[in-house]
């Protein structure tokens, strides 16, 4: 029996959104669909593209977007460079902690842009990062009292380094959203128990988790059968996420273990001051790596698919689960991911099965070297990996389709009367 569902107007709230190809704009866009599918009218406030904006894009929604130079990289990043040269003598803004000017001049923007669908929506959703979506959502939520849901993919205060006289603001504005809006949805259970740590007073049934899900989950896998192992890493590498220990290893199992060859898609050039393709040349494996520089989304996709072994870096963030671990489980390829023991994305890889987890408190040469060696020989293995209910059960469709009732509950001013229950991963469904 098909229930019916009054049509609501949603603004929706987010710093990316297609024809974007950031990993943050896929989330915003998923839930886009599922609500434009269940009949609600969707009006997206976002930054431009560019002249990417003249892409078409396949979802049912009004997108206003915020021109370029008033997002975090347009003009004040170049008030940041021309700061940093007098402080620092040209050696360059790297070397300044991040300003928070550069954060709220996108918040005064996004709150500017979205007074005039004050008296239109029906529902506000805001999804951070960037934080600025919450304070425009928390600003139209106290002028007219529009129920509102709050996303955190990642932490606020705490996460982002903000100290000083900005700090008690951050701390202030989060906690408002905390507990000023509807619902809050966070992507994994541990995030949603930080957030009922960090703000006494927030109402546990309120925050719900809903993991970002799998797009697509392969029945199959396509890796060559013969020549050397394939291993695939698609992303950036930045401090704490350090895939060292992996390549170190690999330079010294060289030789011992089954031959391989390295691509690596992304910003892979630098890890901080460390000259990636140098230390690639210093270990003995620059014949063997590919750096590829980004890539279309669907390119990515076939080069993880068609892998022998995915490599992952998500150590340091215990609270999170990345995009692309979910893009990876879809692959259904070994995985190879340094990551915190403790951590969502480690008990997400333990229900799913079949990967290999090297913990970052693991730094015995040896030791490391006995995992990334169990790695490259079970991935020669044609079968797919993972269990395959659960992974079905991680489906982004189905998580996104629970989203849009978690949002029209909040429109309903339905009350949150009962926990989430735990699903794969620990995230909850």
């Amino acid at each position: 029996m098909t229930v019916a569902v009054a049509r609501r107007r949603v603004l929706l709230l987010t710093e990316r959104f297609p024809p974007s190809d950031a990993v943050g704009a896929q989330r915003p866009a998923r839930l886009a669909r599922a609500l434009a599918a269940r009949g609600h009218a969707v009006r997206v406030l976002c930054i431009s593209e560019g002249a990417a904006d003249r892409k078409p894009v396949d979802i049912d929604a009004d997108v206003r977007r915020i021109p370029v130079w008033q997002s975090p990289s347009g003009l004040t990043a170049g008030v940041r460079r021309a700061f940093a040269w007098v402080r620092h003598r040209g050696r360059g803004f790297e070397a300044l902690p991040p300003l928070p000017v550069g954060r709220y001049d996108f918040w005064a923007a996004m709150a500017a842009h979205a007074l005039p669908s004050l008296g239109w929506a029906d529902v506000l959703y805001s999804t951070s990062p960037s934080e600025g979506t919450h304070a425009a959502a928390l600003l139209l939520h106290r002028l007219a009292r529009t129920p509102w849901v709050a996303e955190f993919r990642d932490p606020w205060v705490g996460n982002l380094g903000i100290r000083g006289v900005f700090e008690p603001l951050e701390r202030w504005l989060q906690d408002g959203t905390v507990r000023r809006a509807a619902r809050l949805v966070t992507v994994t259970e541990a995030l949603a128990t930080h957030l009922r740590r960090v703000v006494p007073g927030a109402d546990p049934a309120r925050i719900v988790a809903v993991p970002s899900g799998i797009d697509v989950v392969q029945q199959g896998r396509s890796a060559p059968a013969d020549g050397p192992l394939q291993l695939v890493f698609a992303g950036v590498l930045y401090p704490p996420r350090d895939l060292r220990p992996i390549f170190d290893s690999l330079g010294r199992l060289r030789g011992r273990a089954p031959a391989f060859h390295l691509h690596l898609v992304g910003n892979c050039d630098r890890y901080g001051s460390v000259d990636m393709r140098a230390h690639l040349q210093a270990i003995g494996l620059a014949d063997v790596t590919t750096f590829h520089g980004w890539l279309a989304r669907d390119r990515t996709r076939a080069l993880l698919e068609g892998a022998h072994l995915n490599l992952l870096a998500q150590q340091g963030i215990p609270l999170q689960v990345a995009q692309k671990t979910y893009d990876y489980l879809g692959a259904r390829v070994p995985m190879l991911a340094l990551a915190d023991r403790e951590g969502d994305t480690a008990r997400l890889l333990a229900r799913v099965g079949g990967h290999h987890l090297l913990p970052p408190d693991v730094t015995d040469p040896a030791a490391i070297d006995a995992v990334v060696a169990a790695a490259l020989e079970a991935a020669r293995d044609p079968r797919p990996v993972g269990d395959l209910d659960a992974l079905r059960a991680l489906e982004a469709t189905g998580l996104m389709a629970g989203l849009a009732r978690v949002v029209e509950q909040a429109a309903e001013g339905v009350p949150a009367l009962a926990a989430p229950t735990p699903a794969p991963g620990g995230d909850v469904a």
